[in-house]
C-alpha cells in the first residue's frame, strides 16, 4: 500500500551535474507504508531507519514536547540516551539537541496539479526557514519563538551530514575550537552555556580517543501531540536503494540560534548533502504516528570514513500525504539528534570493543 507525494530534489541543470545552485524540482513518488512489512524488514543498519516502540514520561510534562531545554534535559534526553545504547549497543551516547516543530501544509502543495516548478520550489524554501508560505501556526510565532522551537518543515530531500563530518563533530567537542560553539547546530543550544554538552567531562573521552572511535547520529522523530500524526509525516529512502553518486554538497546558509538570543555564525563547510533524483529510491512512511511511537533514522556513520568506503545515507523528507483530512490541524513534532560513540578495538583495526 502506498501513496503518491510530491517530493523535492536538487535539479540536474545538465545531465550528471551536481549542482547547489540548481532550484528545487518536484517529482511524484510512491511513498509505501512502512507498517505493512514484516518485522525486522528495516533496522538502522540497513534501511538506516525503523519504527519503534517508546513510552515516555515526556508527554506528562505540562508542555510536553515543547518543555524547556532544562525539562527535556531531566526528563526526556535520558530516555533517549537509554533507548539508543539498546537499539545499537554504542558505549556513549547523549542528545545534540532537540527541536520541536509545528508545521502547515504550504498551499502550493495541495494545490501542486496548477503550481509552476518555480512557486513551488520558492514554496519549499519558505517552508524550511519557517516563513511566510507555511504560517498560520498557533502554537509560537515565527520572530521571539522559544529556544528549540520553530515553524515549518523540511520538505526538501536532504541528509543532515556529510561524509567527512567526524571531523567536524570532533572540534564541536573540543572546548576552545572554532567549531565548539556549534555543538547545538541543530538544536539551537550553545553547548558554552550547558554542562550537558562537557562530553570530556561525561565520557573521559579526549578529542583524540574521538578518533579512534566510531561515531554515529540519530535521529528520534515523534509526535509531539495532536496523535496520531497525520499533516506532513516523514519520507525516508531505504539506504538500500540510494547511491553517495545521487548527493549534491549544499552549503547551510543557516545560524544557530544560540542560548540567550545569541547568534552563532557558522564556520566554513557547514555543508549538507541534497539529492538529485533517481528511479532508484524507494520511500517508506509510517503513517499516523501514536504518542509512544517514535521513528528512528541514521544521519551519520563514521564507520564509511574511517574506513575508506563509500558513503551510505538515509534520504528523507517531509512531504504532503495527499489522503490528510482537510480539517486536520497542523503537525506537531519533535526531533532529537543523538550522537553515538564507541571505541575501536585499536587504531587499525575496524572491529568495536
Amino acid at each position: 500500500m502506498s501513496v503518491r507525494g510530491l517530493l523535492f530534489y536538487r535539479a540536474e541543470l545538465e545531465a550528471g551535474s551536481r549542482d547547489a545552485t540548481a532550484p528545487l524540482v518536484p517529482f511524484e513518488k510512491d511513498v509505501f507504508d512502512g507498517r505493512q512489512v514484516p518485522d525486522g524488514f528495516f533496522s538502522l543498519d540497513t534501511s538506516y531507519f525503523k519504527l519503534v516502540q517508546h513510552p515516555s514520561a515526556v508527554h506528562d510534562l505540562p508542555d510536553g514536547l515543547y518543555s524547556s531545554q532544562e525539562d527535556m534535559q531531566r526528563v526526556y534526553y535520558p530516555e533517549l540516551e537509554a533507548l539508543l545504547k539498546r537499539e545499537t549497543g554504542a558505549r556513549h551516547a547523549f542528545v545534540v539537541g532537540h527541536l520541536a516543530r509545528e508545521a502547515h501544509t504550504p498551499q502550493n502543495l495541495l494545490q501542486a496539479s496548477d503550481a509552476a516548478t518555480e512557486d513551488l520550489s520558492r514554496v519549499v524554501a519558505a517552508a524550511i526557514r519557517g516563513g511566510d508560505d507555511s504560517s498560520g501556526a498557533s502554537r509560537f510565532g515565527i520572530s521571539g519563538r522559544p529556544e528549540n522551537q520553530m515553524n515549518g518543515s523540511a520538505a526538501l530531500v536532504h541528509t543532515d551530514y556529510e561524509w567527512d563530518h567526524k571531523d567536524r563533530m570532533i572540534e564541536w567537542f573540543t572546548p576552545g575550537s572554532d567549531r565548539h560553539c556549534e555543538g547545538g547546530l541543530a538544536a539551537w543550544v550553545d553547548p558554552r552555556d550547558n554542562p550537558y554538552y562537557d562530553l570530556h567531562a561525561r565520557t573521559g573521552l579526549t578529542p583524540q580517543d574521538l578518533r579512534r572511535c566510531r561515531i554515529q547520529v540519530v535521529n528520534v522523530w515523534r509526535a509531539a501531540e495532536d496523535f496520531p500524526l497525520k499533516r506532513m509525516p516523514l519520507a525516508l529512502a531505504d539506504q538500500r536503494t540510494v547511491s553517495h553518486l545521487d548527493a549534491v554538497s549544499t552549503p547551510n546558509e543557516f545560524n544557530t540560534h544560540g542560548a540567550h538570543g545569541r547568534v552563532i555564525t557558522l564556520r566554513p563547510n557547514n555543508n549538507f548533502p541534497t539529492a538529485v533524483h533517481t528511479d532508484k529510491h524507494t520511500y517508506w512512511y509510517f503513517p499516523d504516528l501514536q504518542r509512544d511511537e517514535a521513528v528512528l533514522l541514521k544521519t551519520y556513520d563514521s564507520i564509511d570514513y574511517d574506513s575508506g568506503a563509500d558513503y551510505r545515507m538515509c534520504w528523507h523528507t517531509g512531504f504532503h500525504d495527499p489522503t490528510t483530512p482537510p480539517e486536520c490541524g497542523p503537525r506537531h513534532s519533535c526531533e532529537a539528534r543523538v550522537v553515538l560513540i564507541t571505541p575501536y578495538s585499536d587504531d587499525g583495526d575496524r572491529r568495536l570493543l
